[in-house]
C-alpha cells in the first residue's frame, strides 16, 4: 500500500465519519453520535461531540519527512457529553465510547488518508463536569503523514 498523507482539517473530518458511522454498544444507553458544532454546544448533550487534534508535534525520531509530507504525533480529542447519568452508568459508558471509537480507528484499513496509528491515552473531564453534566474528552494519540507546504 502506497504512503498517503493528509491535511489536519482532512482528517478531522475522516474521523468525525468514523464516529458518525459507530452504533454504541452499549445497553443502557440509547443516544446516538451526534456532531456539534463547538465545544461549548457538546455540555448537556447525550453523546453530542466536537473533534479537536492538538499538541501537534513534528516526529523527530523515527519518523519520516520528504519535500511533500512529514510525520507527524497529535492529540485527539473526541469531547462528548453524557448528560446527567450516575457515576456508575457514566464510567460504563465512557469505557464503551472509547473502545468503540479506538477500533473504529484502528479498522480503518486505509480509509482515513494519512493515518497511520490511534491508541486509547484516557478521559478528560470538561470544565465543571462534577455539575451534574457529565462532559470531558476520550483522548487518544495519533499519528499520521501530514502535507507539508
Amino acid at each position: 500500500m502506497p504512503l498517503t498523507y493528509t491535511t489536519v482539517q482532512a482528517l478531522r473530518e475522516a474521523i468525525r465519519d468514523k464516529i458518525d458511522a459507530i452504533t454504541p454498544d452499549h445497553d443502557r444507553y440509547e443516544h446516538t453520535w451526534r456532531r456539534v458544532a463547538n465545544m461549548a454546544e457538546v455540555v448537556g448533550t447525550n453523546r453530542g461531540y466536537y473533534v479537536s487534534i492538538t499538541n501537534q508535534r513534528r516526529r523527530t525520531e523515527g519518523g519520516m519527512k520528504t519535500s511533500s509530507w512529514a510525520t507527524y504525533d497529535a492529540d485527539l480529542k473526541v469531547w462528548t457529553g453524557y448528560g446527567s447519568l450516575t457515576d456508575e452508568r457514566w464510567e460504563d459508558m465512557a469505557a464503551a465510547d472509547s473502545r468503540q471509537i479506538e477500533i473504529a480507528l484502528a479498522r480503518s484499513n486505509g480509509q482515513i488518508t494519512g493515518l497511520i496509528f490511534a491508541g486509547h491515552e484516557t478521559w478528560e473531564d470538561g470544565e465543571s463536569s462534577a455539575t451534574g453534566k457529565r462532559w470531558g474528552a476520550h483522548t487518544f494519540r495519533i499519528t499520521y503523514l501530514l502535507s507539508q507546504p
